[in-house]
């Protein structure tokens, strides 16, 4: 597009055209009923040398979505221009989504006094910012000169990779299709994992893949190295077995889930210090065994779920953009409807929905955990729900049921996806199906069973692709390693297994 008045808004002529994706550059989002006051800072960030992408750089007779996401995914950087208008701008939001989820290096410019909403301000909480609108010039352009300084500096190196295969946020058109090959299942068994005298209900990785965690009924939780079989350390939880276990996203915590008989009856959740295996805080409040723990994408909170019937969330200490530290296991929020107890809790990829699985009712639920609102039922299972997983871009969620199944829905609807006219559930256990996890290019989804296996299966179709077969009791729980090439798999008969 030449340079001259912007396509929608053509009073306002635009600053420059935009650079040639092709190169580097950073992508800079905005509301459009802020031109007034972007564009000025897109000539900012231009005169420092850095090559700028917007979306007046869209040719004619392109399909807008697919041109924004393309640029998006090929940026070195992420800007955003933060106003009560951009905050409201279901693009923006979109755009801002996909920069978190692809993880790009993200920068915030705050041109007005902005309230966020709760849910945008805990996703953007670890985000550096700028506050335009309370700083002087002089103040401004140095802060905002050294932020950018190392995009300025970035010559023609080639952006930060995303993640293998994209997807833009719901509501938009995917980002581009990357050519990869067909996944390969996990196959061999690599090494087994022996030490806990009681079944072993969940199993999880740390973020950076060094540490794997497992829960037991022998009332501990163990961590161990997985590279190499050793165990670690163990966490001495206390009567009543260890149902669930959980890294926060930086690593620096793990949480527990448990039936813990405590002076007051209470049955709790609690926090860890995984480097040296020493509690830092329990979550007691509820009023049966709790059954899952799930830590929001950010860290900031920790869902757990329960026999009670409820949900909760709870603080975890981080500290929210207004600088407020909330105390560390403070409840936040109960969420009730599930008629019976919620076996287990899962957040989407952008934290804004948490989905729970229903052990009596047969449904799971998504709520809306900035106000505790319940969104949607998913209902279809004819039998209890005991497990849920979110895809890494969030547009599918897994559900994992004692009806034998698992199943794919549409998290955005609440309905069940199909494959052409079939609903697309994954039938072929023979027997309950326990947990489900996604592989984290999202082309793999992992069941654990009930009958003595897990099976891998294609998420996009729902075909059967492979079953792991070794345990003598049933799998309990599964989970891939942060870079896909190994799968833990929990079980009755007191082993955790590796699988690559």
């Amino acid at each position: 597009m030449a340079a001259g008045t912007s396509s929608r808004n053509p009073d306002v002529p635009i600053p420059f055209d935009a650079c040639d994706p092709s190169g580097t550059f950073v992508f800079v989002s905005y509301a459009h009923e802020d031109k007034a006051l972007a564009y000025p800072e897109l000539r900012r960030i231009r005169s420092l040398g850095i090559q700028v992408w917007y979306d007046e750089g869209i040719e004619p007779g392109s399909e807008w979505p697919q041109a924004i996401a393309d640029a998006l995914y090929g940026a070195a950087a992420f800007v955003v221009m933060i106003t009560s208008a951009a905050v409201a701008s279901r693009n923006v939001r979109n755009e801002i989504n996909a920069a978190l989820n692809w993880g790009k290096p993200f920068f915030a410019v705050h041109l007005t006094q902005t309230q966020l909403p709760l849910g945008l301000e805990l996703q953007m909480g670890d985000v550096q910012a700028v506050m335009r609108w309370q700083m002087d010039e002089g103040s401004y352009a140095r802060k905002l000169g050294r932020a950018l300084a190392s995009y300025a500096e970035a010559g023609n190196k080639a952006p930060p990779a995303g993640p293998p295969a994209p997807a833009v946020p719901r509501a938009s058109t995917p980002a581009p299709s990357q050519p990869a090959p067909a996944p390969v299942p996990p196959s061999h068994l690599a090494r087994t994992l022996t030490g806990h005298t009681d079944t072993i209900a969940e199993v999880a990785f740390s973020p950076d893949g060094r540490l794997l965690a497992t829960a037991s009924g022998d009332e501990t939780a163990r961590l161990w190295d997985p590279a190499t079989g050793k165990q670690l350390r163990t966490l001495a939880v206390g009567a009543g077995g260890v149902y669930g276990v959980a890294f926060s996203p930086d690593g620096c915590l793990l949480a527990t889930a448990s039936a813990i008989v405590t002076a007051s009856g209470d049955e709790t959740a609690r926090l860890w210090d995984p480097a040296t295996g020493k509690q830092l805080r329990t979550l007691a409040g509820h009023g049966n065994a709790v059954y899952g723990v799930a830590f929001s994408p950010d860290g900031r909170l920790l869902a757990t779920a329960s026999a009670d019937g409820t949900a909760r969330l709870w603080a975890t200490g981080k500290y929210l953009r207004t600088g407020k530290q909330l105390r560390t296991g403070k409840q936040l929020r109960t969420l009730a409807g599930h008629d019976g107890g919620v076996r287990a809790v899962a957040f989407s990829p952008d934290g804004r929905l948490l989905a729970t699985a229903g052990d009596d009712d047969n449904t799971a639920r998504l709520w809306d955990p900035a106000t505790g609102k319940q969104l949607r039922t998913l209902a279809g299972h004819d039998g209890p729900v005991v497990g849920v997983a979110f895809s890494p871009d969030g547009c599918l969620l897994a559900t994992a049921s004692g009806d034998n199944t698992a199943r794919l829905w549409d998290p955005a609807t609440g309905k069940q996806l199909r494959t052409g006219k079939q609903l697309r559930t994954l039938a072929g256990h023979d027997g309950p199906v326990y947990g489900v996890a996604f592989s984290p290019d999202g082309r793999l989804l992992a069941t654990a069973s009930y009958d003595t296996t897990a099976r891998l299966w294609d998420p996009a179709t729902g075909k059967h692709l492979r079953t792991l077969a070794g345990h003598d009791g049933p799998v309990s729980g599964v989970a891939f390693s942060p870079d896909g090439r190994l799968l833990a798999t929990a079980s009755y008969d007191t082993t955790a297994r590796l699988w690559d």
